[in-house]
């Protein structure tokens, strides 16, 4: 459940203020711990502004310690990557995160987004669930502009990273406000 939320946290990567963000598309790519599914209610989401949305998961076995998360982002149109703002940036664009580590090291950024009776700590357990979004866009990718957009996130272990325990697959598109 803990990495549906960072998989939400993943898609505030291209906010502007001249922009909205119109969400097209989020559908599960496989995995072998996890079932994906959510929506999101506002749409399109003033940025900056507030998104809302929902993920119901189901998580089949418990995960492993070296969980990581690998988030690739790129414009549509072109091809180009988005780069990685790092957590100045709310680890928006195309990033690797070591979750476990992070989760520990700065708690204050993942773990309000967890629900009130999830831990915020690893390790993840076999569970079932639905995670509520409230989601703050801010203006950091002023110089991408307006088009399609996609997102994929993949949890994985870091002994095993050519299998997906999760996938999310994210299209959405920007448009002028």
């Amino acid at each position: 459940m803990k990495h549906l939320t960072v998989f939400a946290l993943a898609f505030v990567a291209f906010a502007d203020a001249r922009y909205m963000a119109k969400i097209g598309t989020l559908m599960d790519c496989g995995g072998i711990s996890a079932n994906v599914t959510g929506q999101f209610y506002t749409d399109p989401i003033p940025v900056p502004g507030e998104g809302f949305g929902a993920f119901d998961f189901v998580l089949s076995q418990d995960l492993p310690m070296d969980l990581v998360l690998e988030k690739m982002a790129w414009k549509i149109e072109t091809g180009e990557v988005i780069p990685c703002l790092g957590l100045a940036g709310g680890f928006m664009g195309s990033c690797t995160i070591k979750l476990c580590e992070s989760l520990d090291q700065i708690p204050d950024f993942f773990c309000p987004f967890f629900p009130e009776n999830l831990p915020c700590n690893c390790p993840f357990l076999a569970t079932s669930g639905t995670v509520k979004l409230n989601l703050t866009f801010s203006e950091e990718y002023i110089m991408y502009g307006p088009g399609d957009y996609e997102q994929k996130l993949r949890l994985i272990s870091e002994a095993n990273p050519e299998e997906n325990l999760a996938c999310v697959d994210i299209k959405y598109t920007l448009i002028n406000a």
